[in-house]
């Protein structure tokens, strides 16, 4: 036999070797394939659109992974941080028995905290469309026990990248919380189950009332827009806006029904009939512009007319606020080619609102002034900065068989980790093209004289907006004053503008004014299906009557750029002029509101709105039965000793009037002084519940001094502040109904006032940070203070005396008691753990203080809390869990201790007080146990 031959002879004996494994091969990719298949096409009605030839590609690719992968499964360093999911096999099964539908059941788990211990959790498959669900790497939803959050959250998602950047979701959360929006923790994780690993998913906050606290939100309704998938609406249409019966709720606020909707059906409404003021009252515009800028940025479409709506409604403020979620950023393969056929690529419109607000010039100035400040406050760095971090997350890639996507491909890791290299350019590219857009390319305008009238008649036609006019004469004739006209959907409009004109130098005049161009709602280019609205920019025309200047006189007409910088406006022979039709607000002028004079003694009937308002000394305000008076400017309330401001009944036999209201930003910086309140109870005013006589929502530097509160009727608080920054000292809460002061997410302080025979508590404290300095918590029927819900308090120099429990905290809060007297209490010190959202007990901290008259369990803590006692007197015992007391050696229990520190520490040998209590520290007194006078 030739060699020839016996060489043919062997390879066809041992042709098995290599035809073996390709057999192999391509039969676990038959079954494999027609499995995906059979589940996605034939089983379940799919959400996404797969056909065989897309199946077996992506099958074909996760096998050729696995066989890359083989020798490097265990090797390399972990990258990221790790997920370590523990589940029975059978429950596994359970998940998987008949998909998608078992997949949404919880079973039992068990899941690795970041402190090495394993606790119980549940655990179940997410997500509606079939690349969450349907592949070997599944998007999973993890449940905690709640008295054992996952670093503060008892919910959070591990999902599936959508794209092949990976990161891009991360990146776009991490912008968002960067630019101070509502938007879930996030970061890219390595996950487990059973010791397999699955590979890189993005963990991800869940929303809820939780999500909220942690985020320092008043508990409120969460409204979910959701019409694709699962969530859809056969035949009634697919606009989240259209009905307000479309959005339900992801939290609620316990104060109204759980089928309340009437904040959903003005919003709707408002959309609906295109009604920018509505809108207004709704929005809160400075959180929406947030959110327009961030859309611009994030360049995604991913908000649309059907779905990945998240909205909270806040109770307090009554306004609605975006919740990003899903953001889906920076998809370059899907999205982005989308904007980028359009006219106008900034201005991003997927939905009826955004059409409307991109209408509103007022919208279009707070978008604007997002995005010079993004720019101006390094945020392209931020986000080069979270681009350049991706070590971490190339090591855990490097180990990952199941990189598919959309339930149709599959890249290997060295691609995906291209992907991500070629993310890093495309992201600040188009950074440069949005700063270009909005601050970089100059206005383009133009101007004319008008012959007979003599107005300066400008064109503006570009992108950017001319944030204000300067105008050069060879001379100013006479004082200043100023009109705008423009034609607005067919009537001629004028307005003064006087107050936007000054005289900057001896012969210039600035026109403080914004001028955008038109935005012409058309349909969009190329039949996009997601973007609703290509926003055309389109010439508009403003003219301008100076009075005080001559027409004839003027040499040139400058107009000033977003960044600050100035160009020349061209003078046009015969210009054209443009209507701005279909827009509101035109021309937004940053002008001061109107104010209003109480000179002398008011009545107020029914409800009375205000700007700015000023009540004289010796004014009373009488309201009568259910009146409120809603000031939105600043109010300057002085009286005088002798001379109060007084708000009261309308006589001595009404019924109580509902509130003094201060609600917004405009009343900034307002003073009551020497007032009194009697006789008043709460209101409920454009969707907002007002708890209080006296309610401040959303407002800063207020000062309250000397002021008396008395006979509240009603409702639950005296006065109550939320979302404020206030000081309020000198003054005296007498016998209110429940609450006398109810502080919830208020940072300031108390200072030398009493709060005498409150129903409930004298001081109620939610997510706060507030001193108390001095003063008396006198009767109180339940706590003289309540600490609860994350909040920080010093109580320095106070007397507590006679209440049902002298200071009381709870839920992940700190106290912090110096130089205070407790006397009388039947509980002197509680604290204890009540909200498992908070995944903490109360603490309280209590130096050179006097605890006197107190019974056998006169402290109580429970096993979450603890109380610490240093260098103070203390009368009566400890209940509860006594392990949770610590009463140092420096406490005395016998008379004659009671008044005379015995360490010149200020604090407990070696401690550190905490930051919030250390710009008191030089008022404390370290020789003294309780209160002196002096201070």
């Amino acid at each position: 036999m030739s060699r020839s031959a016996s060489i043919i002879k062997a390879l066809w004996k041992w042709s098995w070797v290599a035809t073996l494994p390709i057999a192999v091969f391509f039969a676990v990719w038959i079954r494999e394939t027609a499995g995906s298949y059979r589940l996605l096409k034939l089983d379940y009605r799919a959400t996404m659109n797969v056909g065989l030839r897309s199946v077996g590609s992506m099958r074909a690719g996760l096998l050729l992974n696995d066989l890359k992968s083989v020798g490097r499964a265990l090797g390399g360093d972990r990258g990221l941080p790790a997920i370590n999911i523990y589940v029975q096999e059978s429950a596994l099964k359970k998940l998987d028995a008949d998909l998608p539908y078992s997949g949404r059941q919880y079973v039992k788990a068990k899941l690795l905290y970041p402190d090495g211990k394993v606790f119980e959790v549940k655990m179940k498959y997410r997500g509606d469309f079939s690349y969450h669900w349907a592949e070997r790497k599944k998007s999973i939803r993890i449940k905690t026990k709640k008295e054992r959050l996952y670093n503060g959250m008892r919910e959070f998602n591990l999902i599936i990248p959508k794209t092949p950047h990976i990161i891009t979701d991360h990146l776009a959360y991490s912008l968002a919380k960067k630019m101070g929006l509502l938007a879930p923790e996030s970061r890219p994780v390595e996950v487990y189950i059973n010791g397999r690993y699955l590979g890189v998913e993005i963990l991800t906050e869940q929303i809820g009332e939780q999500f909220l606290r942690r985020n320092n939100r008043m508990p409120g309704d969460i409204y979910v827009g959701e019409l694709v998938g699962e969530d859809i609406y056969p035949v009634v249409g697919t606009e989240v806006f259209l009905n307000p019966g479309f959005w339900s709720k992801a939290a609620l606020n316990n104060h109204n029904p759980p089928e309340w909707n009437e904040a959903m059906k003005a919003l709707s409404s408002a959309v609906y009939r295109g009604d920018a003021n509505a809108l207004s009252g709704l929005l809160d515009m400075d959180e929406w512009a947030r959110f327009a800028a961030y859309i611009t940025l994030t360049r995604t479409v991913h908000f649309d007319a059907e779905h990945n709506w998240r909205l909270f409604f806040d109770p307090a403020m009554g306004r609605f606020i975006p919740i990003v979620w899903d953001p889906l950023g920076w998809n370059y393969k899907d999205y982005v080619p989308l904007i980028d056929g359009q006219t106008n690529r900034m201005d991003i419109i997927t939905s009826p609102v955004f059409e409307v607000l991109h209408r509103d010039q007022r919208f279009l100035l707070k978008k604007q002034a997002v995005i010079e400040e993004f720019f101006k406050g390094g945020g392209p760095g931020y986000i080069t900065g979270l681009l350049d971090e991706t070590g971490p997350i190339f090591s855990s890639l490097k180990r990952d068989r199941n990189l598919h996507f959309e339930s149709s491909y599959v890249l290997s890791p060295s691609e995906v980790m291209e992907k991500i290299d070629e993310l890093k350019s495309l992201v600040k590219k188009d950074l440069i093209d949005v700063r270009e857009a909005y601050m970089g390319a100059p206005p383009v305008a133009s101007y004319s004289i008008d012959e007979k009238t003599g107005e300066i008649r400008v064109n503006v036609e570009g992108f950017a907006p001319v944030r204000a006019l300067e105008a050069d004469y060879k001379s100013i004739s006479g004082p200043l004053s100023a009109r705008l006209s423009y034609s607005s959907d067919g009537k001629a409009v004028s307005r003064d503008l006087s107050g936007a004109v000054s005289l900057i130098d001896k012969d210039t005049v600035r026109i403080d004014a914004t001028l955008f161009a038109r935005r012409v709602m058309s349909a969009p280019a190329g039949r996009v299906p997601i973007i609703i609205r290509d926003a055309v920019i389109s010439p508009a025309t403003y003219a301008f009557d100076i009075k005080g200047a001559r027409s004839r006189d003027l040499l040139s007409l400058k107009a000033i750029l977003p960044d600050g910088k100035t160009a020349d406006v061209r003078r046009a022979d015969a210009p054209m002029a443009y209507p701005i039709n279909d827009t509101f607000n035109i021309a937004p002028v940053e002008g001061k509101p109107g104010v209003t004079v109480f000179a002398s003694d008011v009545i107020i009937n029914g409800v009375m709105e205000a700007e700015d308002l000023v009540i004289r000394p010796g004014v009373t305000v009488r309201l009568a039965p259910s009146a409120s008076l809603v000031i939105k400017g600043r109010l300057l309330a002085k009286g005088e000793p002798g001379r109060p401001v007084r708000f009261l009944p309308l006589d001595s036999s009404s019924g109580p009037w509902s509130a003094v209201i201060l609600t917004g930003k405009g009343a900034n910086g307002s003073i009551l002084s020497h007032c009194e309140f009697k006789g008043g109870s709460g209101a409920q005013h454009a969707l907002v519940e007002y708890s209080a006589m006296l309610s401040i929502h959303g407002v800063e530097g207020v000062v309250i001094e000397a002021c008396a509160f008395s006979d509240n009727k009603l409702t639950d608080d005296m006065v109550h502040l939320v979302y404020s920054e206030a000081t309020i000292k000198e003054s005296i809460f007498t016998g209110a109904r429940a609450d006398a002061l109810d502080l919830d997410y208020v940072r300031g302080s108390v200072v030398d006032s009493n709060f005498v025979n409150s129903g409930n508590d004298g001081l109620d404290l939610m997510s706060s940070r507030v001193a108390v300095l001095g003063g008396r918590m006198e009767g109180s029927g339940d706590k003289g203070i309540s600490v609860g819900e994350g909040t920080e308090v010093l109580v320095w120099n106070t007397r507590l005396t006679g209440n049902q429990i002298g200071v009381q905290a709870k839920d992940s809060s700190t106290a912090v008691i110096y130089n205070s007297v407790f006397s009388g209490n039947r509980k002197t010190i509680d604290v204890y753990k009540k909200n498992w959202q908070y995944g903490d007990g109360g603490h309280t901290l209590i130096y050179k203080s006097r605890l006197e008259s107190g019974g056998t369990d006169a402290l109580t803590a429970d096993k979450a809390s603890s109380i610490a006692i240093f260098d103070s007197y203390i009368e009566g015992g400890a209940g509860g869990k006594v392990k949770r007391i610590r009463i140092h050696e420096s406490v005395d229990s016998e008379k004659g201790f009671e008044a005379k520190a015995r360490l010149p520490d200020l604090f407990g040998p070696g401690e550190t007080p905490p930051e919030f209590v250390r710009p008191y520290i030089e008022k404390m007194k370290p020789g003294i146990r309780g209160v002196y006078d002096g201070h």
